[in-house]
């Protein structure tokens, strides 16, 4: 091996090295061997915005009057209708989507899937639980408001 073979394959190793330890820093993000590119950010999107208004306001809607009007009234229906719709349509969008918002993938695993479950309904019991102790405590034990709060 001659002086120039030796001295090309060190240069090439240093560029390697560097390429990957700095990275490329093209678009405002590193991108290095071995990392993951992330996806650009979609800036404007008025169709999953409103997927968004209409699912989610229909869902809050329903369970906030379904006491008042009845869950089988036809309004309160209609309302939770539009969240299964607009829910498949989500998903329907990230399935297509090249770089979706929610890979769907992840939840192919089981243990995730069961953490993932785990982790919300402990979240909802805890939720739940500040919310509901204090008017226990206001309209059962008749504490006053000022003294019933969890902290």
């Amino acid at each position: 091996m001659d002086d120039r073979e030796g001295a090309r394959k060190r240069d090439r190793h240093l560029r390697r090295h560097e390429w990957a330890c700095h990275g490329d820093w093209r678009d405002g993000r590193r991108r290095a061997r071995g990392h993951v590119r992330l996806a650009q950010p979609v800036l404007d999107n008025p169709a999953g915005r409103g997927r968004h208004r209409v699912t989610g306001d229909g869902v809050r809607f329903g369970f906030i009057e379904g006491p008042k009007w009845g869950f089988t009234s036809w309004p309160i229906l209609g309302c939770f209708a539009l969240f299964v719709i607009g829910s498949w349509a989500f998903l329907l969008a990230e399935q297509r989507s090249k770089s979706p918002l929610v890979p769907l993938s992840i939840f192919r695993g089981s243990a995730f899937s069961a953490g993932l479950a785990d982790a919300t309904l402990m979240t909802f019991g805890m939720y739940g639980l500040l919310f509901v102790l204090p008017l226990f405590l206001q309209a059962v034990k008749g504490d006053p408001s000022w003294g019933s709060q969890p902290s």
